[in-house]
């Protein structure tokens, strides 16, 4: 809106796809590890206030942001991620395979033909549902990893853009 470059920071976290649990992010240093009982405690997580004072997910204890990091599954990789964008050049679905599905009933990931879809039943959810705890509630935004998740996925949406050359179109000309 000003002319001029904004910096926004993300976590790629396609670059971490089976690596999860060592993540600089994952850090004591940076965004905090997590306990036994699933509360973070270290990093920015466990020296700011709001944070510590979030509600209790899952009947973990109020008063910590959790994290219980589901076993066995990864992180989309920068592989899939770059076929995805590659192969999905339209943002709706047009087969109906996903009217009528939501976020604890999503399409199959395969089955549309639609960038968004894919983009949010695929990698989108898998980060929500593996790091689990808050991020994989409706109180995700309690954790600070919520807002460097989506800043990443918004980094993809406009890589995706960029791809089908679909950031010059007028936002006026967008329909679904």
């Amino acid at each position: 809106t000003t002319g001029n470059c904004i910096y926004i920071p993300y976590w790629d976290w396609e670059r971490d796809s089976e690596w999860e649990h060592v993540s600089d992010v994952m850090h004591p240093a940076t965004f905090g590890t997590w306990g036994g009982n699933g509360c973070v405690t270290s990093g920015i997580v466990n020296s700011h206030a709001p944070f510590r004072r979030s509600p209790g997910v899952n009947n973990g204890p109020p008063g910590c942001v959790t994290r219980t990091f589901l076993e066995g599954f990864s992180f989309t990789g920068e592989a899939q991620l770059l076929a995805m964008i590659s192969n999905y050049n339209q943002f709706a679905d047009t087969t109906g395979n996903a009217r009528l599905n939501h976020q604890t009933s999503p399409a199959p990931t395969g089955s549309t033909n639609s960038f968004r879809v894919e983009c949010e039943n695929g990698p989108h959810m898998l980060v929500h549902g593996i790091i689990a705890g808050h991020m994989g509630s409706n109180w995700s935004p309690v954790d600070p990893l919520f807002y460097l998740h989506h800043s990443n996925v918004d980094r993809i949406w406009s890589m995706w853009q960029d791809y089908w050359d679909y950031d010059t179109v007028d936002a006026n000309e967008y329909s679904a």
